[in-house]
């Protein structure tokens, strides 16, 4: 047998080979592994998109609502119930930002105040009511917007205050009206606040 056949240098041919195909299957799953991080990348951009398109026509259908609902409504107490945010990114990205870049700022705009936007639609006979969420000092940035906004009444309520907000069963509010009228709701389950906010409309239609 030629030194060339010995069974070391077979042995050394099989390694080598199989080597070989351990590099190329490595190489290959490199590979997929790009691709399949490309593909979610596009997943998460897509999905993004999604969320923005479908924020969008969540506010639009908001306003909408609003505006289709101040031709027939004396009440425009659940339509503005909600509470949209007052910012969003002035320029989301397509792209997810690695943390490896560093810090990052978001510029943020102030959204459309739907509730302003109602102004010159409104039914004379229409009781408006605005609902204002604050931290600290609620009383003069709800008699602000009240006067503001145009409304006949705001319902007032600050998340400093302890069983007030929206994680929980209560809720602490302070009724303004446009006469400068003042009713304070001490802390009560959410239906009795309902109730007293219903009160409150009650009595400016009767006026």
């Amino acid at each position: 047998m030629s030194e060339d056949h010995t069974p070391d240098a077979a042995d050394e041919f099989l390694a080598d080979a199989a080597e070989a195909e351990i590099a190329a299957l490595k190489a290959e799953a490199a590979g997929l592994k790009e691709q399949a991080l490309r593909y979610a990348a596009e997943a998460e951009n897509t999905k993004r998109r999604a969320e923005r398109e479908a924020n969008d026509a969540r506010a639009y259908a908001i306003q909408k609502f609003a505006r289709d609902l101040l031709g027939v409504a004396d009440i425009l107490d659940r339509a503005m119930a909600a509470a949209p945010a007052d910012y969003r990114p002035k320029d989301p990205g397509d792209h997810k930002r690695p943390r490896a870049t560093g810090k990052l700022a978001v510029e943020l705009e102030p959204t459309e105040d739907i509730l302003s936007g109602t102004v010159s639609l409104r039914r004379p006979q229409a009781v408006i009511v605005g609902f204002a969420l604050e931290t600290g000092d609620a009383d003069a940035k709800g008699a602000e917007k009240l006067r503001r906004k145009n409304l006949d009444l705001i319902v007032i309520n600050d998340a400093l205050e302890p069983g007030a907000g929206f994680e929980g069963d209560t809720n602490r509010v302070t009724i303004l009206d446009k006469d400068g009228g003042r009713k304070a709701i001490p802390l009560a389950d959410k239906r009795e606040v309902a109730d007293a906010i219903l009160d409150a409309v009650e009595a400016r239609l009767g006026k």
